[in-house]
């Protein structure tokens, strides 16, 4: 079984770790691309001298590698950003499922009352009016166990299904930011001018790295971006809970079913109303006997 909490408080240390390692990730990409430049105009480190008549067309990629560099940190920027955005609200299906866990509890709660409840069963002790009365109101009272266990149970699992839906899109955000950094470090790592092809080996390596970090860009947004958009899903779940919360079968006015007191009246006229006036014998409709 799925350890929906612990999954998720996994996937939020990877999205901030990564998150951070991206922030550190433009100045790697300034300094490679510094590299690359001075590769583009030396012909590589053996110290060849640029030949003047090709002087354009060096500056030229110069100029296209400074721009790629540009490319890519604007890519990193956006990714790092939304990440930063997102980051104060990453706890919240974590708080789902704390919630979810305290309506099981007060369900188990409920199971504990109900087993009491079955143990203090008099309906058999007596018979008459009051007799009758008190089985009524058990009777009630009965029935609106398993109906608030029915409830708490509901609530828990639209609570849940949230957290899972959103355990989904963090493991694939996690994933996703985590090979951003590796794909970024990897490429910045290689500066040895044999990993180029000259003369055009540099730019074609800055250009592979615009493509890799703004596909990433893109996807890393959309994830965000669904994550967002799940808040449609967590309204759904809000929606389910609420229309449970408004009307219950076997909970009256939404309210636990009242003693006898809050049935019939207060105080001693409204014990008479509900049960009579326990007299055994006196002639009116609450005369009693034991059950033999």
């Amino acid at each position: 079984m799925t350890d929906t909490r612990g999954e998720l408080e996994k996937q939020i240390a990877a999205i901030r770790s990564s998150e951070n390692a991206i922030g550190n990730l433009p100045q790697k990409v300034q300094d490679w691309h510094g590299d690359l430049v001075k590769i583009i105009r030396t012909g590589g480190y053996s110290g060849a001298v640029v030949n003047p008549a090709n002087a354009l067309t060096v500056e030229a990629q110069v100029d296209l590698a400074w721009g790629n560099r540009d490319k890519i940190n604007t890519a990193l920027g956006e990714t790092g950003q939304k990440l930063a955005e997102m980051n104060p609200g990453l706890e919240i299906p974590v708080t789902f499922m704390d919630f979810a866990y305290q309506w099981r509890m007060i369900r188990n709660d409920i199971y504990a009352a109900r087993t009491s409840f079955g143990e203090t069963d008099l309906i058999g002790e007596w018979t008459g009016d009051a007799a009758t009365r008190y089985r009524e109101l058990r009777i009630r009272q009965d029935k609106a166990f398993p109906a608030m266990s029915s409830l708490c149970e509901n609530i828990a699992v639209n609570l849940e299904s949230v957290a899972a839906a959103e355990l989904t899109l963090y493991t694939t955000l996690a994933t996703q930011a985590q090979q951003l950094v590796e794909k970024v470090t990897s490429f910045c790592a290689k500066m040895a001018s044999s990993f180029f092809n000259l003369p055009f080996g540099p730019l074609t390596a800055s250009t592979d790295l615009v493509t890799v970090v703004q596909a990433s860009n893109t996807f890393i947004l959309g994830i965000t971006s669904s994550v967002a958009t799940s808040a449609q899903a967590n309204l759904k779940a809000a929606n389910s809970i609420a229309s449970d919360l408004k009307v219950q079968q076997d909970i009256p006015d939404n309210h636990w079913p009242p003693g006898v007191v809050a049935s019939y009246g207060s105080g001693a006229e409204g014990l008479r109303v509900a049960l009579g006036d326990a007299s055994v014998n006196d002639g009116d409709k609450s005369d009693w006997s034991h059950e033999a």
